[in-house]
């Protein structure tokens, strides 16, 4: 959305397809981000969608299953998506796949066709964060401590 208004605001042309491939990547690495951040951001009480979804709606094998469905719908349209630029622009694509960071992995069906997975596993759902964040705190002399980039570090300093 952020890159559209620029866009508009600078008047400057762009392709739509382009700016749709970008909004449903930024939700794919988001979402893969709330898996891999999800202790630390009950820890330090930040956003983390998953962590909301799981307040929201428990962690029961019903929501759980819904979760899980709407994450590899996102994995599924980014795929759709990706299968189309890679024939549009394979150079450009085939650089996607070497710059990825969010640890997908990308899977050449047939020629030119492509499954996009993660290696990812939804974390377990943490039911009760005040008992997490006391147990952590009593695990580590009542420190949380984070590193310089905001991340909690679970060592202790003396």
């Amino acid at each position: 959305m952020l890159h559209l208004l620029l866009y508009q605001l600078t008047s400057k042309k762009y392709v739509q397809d382009i700016l749709d491939l970008c909004y449903i990547r930024e939700i794919l690495g988001d979402t893969i981000d709330d898996f891999l951040d999800y202790e630390d951001d009950i820890l330090k009480n930040a956003f983390n969608a998953y962590r909301m979804y799981v307040n929201l709606y428990g962690a029961n094998e019903s929501a759980m299953a819904k979760f899980m469905k709407y994450f590899l719908d996102i994995q599924d349209q980014y795929a759709k998506i990706y299968t189309a630029f890679s024939i549009k622009f394979p150079h450009l694509m085939k650089l996607q796949r070497e710059c990825d960071t969010v640890q997908l992995k990308y899977e050449e069906t047939r020629p030119g066709v492509y499954k996009i997975t993660s290696n990812l596993a939804i974390p377990k759902p943490i039911y009760d964060e005040n008992s997490f964040r006391k147990h952590f705190k009593t695990a580590n002399n009542g420190r949380i401590t984070h590193d310089v980039q905001g991340n909690v570090d679970n060592k202790t300093t003396a």
